[in-house]
C-alpha cells in the first residue's frame, strides 16, 4: 500500500510539474504576442487610410521557435506565420485589431493589384517595433527589392469599416 501510496504522490507532482511548464510555455506565447500588439499601437496613429502600405519583415526573431525548442511544459508544435512580424501573427489582423477603435480595418492587398503600380507607404518590421519609411514609386517595386534582399514583403490597405 505505501509503493502504491508513494508513486501515486510521484504521478501528482510530476503532473503538478507538467502543468506549470505549460502554464509557462503559455504566458511565453502571450508575452511574445503583448510585446507585438505593444509595437502595432504605437504605429498605428501614423496609418494611411486607403493608401496601400507595404509591410516588409526585417527582423529575424522567432519567438514560437525559441518556445518549441525548449519547452518547459509537454512539447508543442507552433506554427509560425513567416511573412509576418515575429512570425506570430498575420500583419493585416493585428492592424486590424489596432486600427479598429479609428472605425477601420485593414486587408491585405494581393501581389498584381493594380494600386501596386502607384505611391504608398512603407512600414518596417524591425526587432523592437514598426518604423515608417519613404516608398518607392511604384510600391510594387519596393515589394520586389525586399524579396530580393531575402525579406517577407505584403501590402495592405486600411479602409473605413462602416
Amino acid at each position: 500500500t505505501a509503493g502504491i501510496g508513494v508513486a501515486a504522490v510521484l504521478v501528482l507532482l510530476a503532473g503538478i510539474s507538467t502543468v506549470r511548464g505549460d502554464l509557462d510555455d503559455i504566458g511565453r506565447v502571450s508575452a511574445a504576442h503583448a510585446r507585438l500588439l505593444s509595437e502595432a499601437q504605437q504605429a498605428a496613429p501614423a496609418f494611411p487610410v486607403g493608401v496601400p502600405v507595404v509591410h516588409v519583415r526585417a527582423e529575424r526573431e522567432s519567438p514560437l521557435a525559441e518556445i518549441a525548442g525548449s519547452p518547459r511544459g509537454l512539447p508543442k508544435l507552433l506554427y509560425p506565420r513567416h511573412q509576418d512580424p515575429y512570425g506570430l501573427v498575420d500583419v493585416a489582423a493585428l492592424f486590424d485589431l489596432v486600427l479598429a477603435g479609428r472605425g477601420l480595418e485593414a486587408r491585405i492587398v494581393p501581389d498584381g493589384d493594380p494600386r501596386l503600380q502607384g505611391s504608398g507607404s512603407l512600414l518596417v518590421h524591425r526587432a523592437g517595433g514598426f518604423a515608417w519609411q519613404p516608398a518607392p514609386a511604384p510600391l510594387a517595386r519596393a515589394m520586389d527589392a525586399a524579396r530580393a534582399q531575402g525579406t517577407y514583403a505584403r501590402a495592405l490597405v486600411a479602409t473605413s469599416s462602416r
